[in-house]
């Protein structure tokens, strides 16, 4: 019954084993996607902004954007370094951070062709949807849509209720971020007067934007401490033209973040000291001290003491010391015996019984 009961015991706690390390798998695997996810959603962002200062320098005097499109882009040089192209020239496809493609049309704003351009991400995933597009809305953009459903109010604050319930309900989203500008010529009549000229005015002194530095800050991704800080510096490489936004600069002050070890507390039972029955139980707790780094343990507390001596009674004891009645000789040997009622606590003598007794 015993070697059964031990071989029982070792199955249940195969089965405890395999249970939390599938648990930790599960917590690393998903871990490892909220970062990627977040990685993904900076990466595409930047790209997207990039790309949209790219165009609007280059089309900084012209008369709209009609005309613009991925073979123009791609034949232009605009695309940031590091973008992803396939497939011929005429009709390239860039490939976004997160494996979709990224399209570039003119749009039709107020009734005026040309007047706005889109960039079109396909296949955003679930898990970088929504870090994605709060990252363009702080960078200016006239409207971002996320499967057809704005997700700018008109004052273009972000509508977060919107975003969750769009960016929740597919496996992979469709974001389009619109950018519009006012162009000089090719637009409607003004009421009472002829049609605007086209072509561009001449080309303006170039003034550094105010202000000149532009710093975005955010969390890390989930599992560590620290900041994100991306920033980029405005300069005017020539006294005529538009000015030119330089490389971001990514500084990361991420450190993993403490976390409790899972197994906490942890407790420990050792055995009474020589000649005592029962059990020590002692406990201890994983604490994080810091924000960052590895937890540590604290020191081992008592939590529960059974011990207690070890009942041990003593030998028989013999008594001949009791007289024989009046008129009688000889000797009467009586015997006692000490027990323990329990195996832990103080022993006690049994009644005296009589040996032996020689009286007459």
């Amino acid at each position: 019954m015993r070697q059964r009961h031990s071989k029982g015991f070792g199955l249940l706690e195969s089965i405890i084993a395999l249970a939390v390390g599938a648990f930790v798998v599960a917590g690393v695997f998903a871990f490892y996607r909220s970062v990627s996810g977040s990685f993904q959603a900076h990466k595409a962002a930047t790209q997207a902004l990039d790309l949209t200062d790219s165009i609007m320098r280059a089309y900084v005097s012209a008369p709209s954007f009609v005309g613009i499109s991925n073979g123009r882009v791609v034949a232009e040089g605009l695309l940031p370094p590091g973008s992803d192209t396939s497939g011929p020239r005429v009709e390239p496809v860039i490939t976004t951070a997160f494996g979709g493609r990224l399209l570039i049309d003119p749009a039709r704003i107020d009734d005026q062709e040309g007047r706005g351009m889109t960039l079109t991400f396909t296949d955003v995933p679930a898990r970088s949807c929504r870090g994605f597009v709060s990252r363009a809305s702080s960078y200016g953009y006239d409207s971002i849509s996320v499967n057809s459903q704005d997700v700018l109010d008109p004052s273009g604050r972000l509508l977060e209720s919107v975003l969750a319930s769009e960016c929740g309900q597919k496996v992979e989203s469709t974001v389009v971020l619109t950018v519009a500008r006012d162009f000089v010529g090719g637009g409607p009549p003004s009421p009472g007067g002829p049609a605007l000229p086209g072509g561009p005015l001449p080309t303006p002194a170039c003034q550094v934007p105010t202000p000149a530095t532009q710093v975005h800050t955010e969390a890390c991704p989930m599992g560590y401490v620290g900041t994100i800080t991306s920033s980029r510096t405005a300069s005017c490489p020539s006294p005529a033209g538009a000015a030119q936004w330089g490389p971001w600069s990514v500084v990361r002050t991420c450190l993993p973040a403490c976390a409790k070890a899972v197994h906490s507390p942890q407790r420990r039972t050792s055995a009474c000291p020589p000649r005592q029955l029962g059990a020590i139980t002692e406990e201890r707790e994983s604490t994080c001290p810091v924000s960052t780094g590895s937890p540590t343990w604290s020191d081992w507390m008592e939590v529960s003491n059974t011990c207690a001596p070890l009942c041990t009674a003593p030998a028989d004891e013999l008594d001949n010391s009791l007289p024989c009645p009046a008129g009688q000789s000889g000797l009467i040997v009586r015997r006692r015996t000490a027990t323990c009622p329990e195996p832990a606590g103080q022993w006690h003598w049994n009644e005296w019984e009589v040996m032996s007794d020689s009286c007459g």
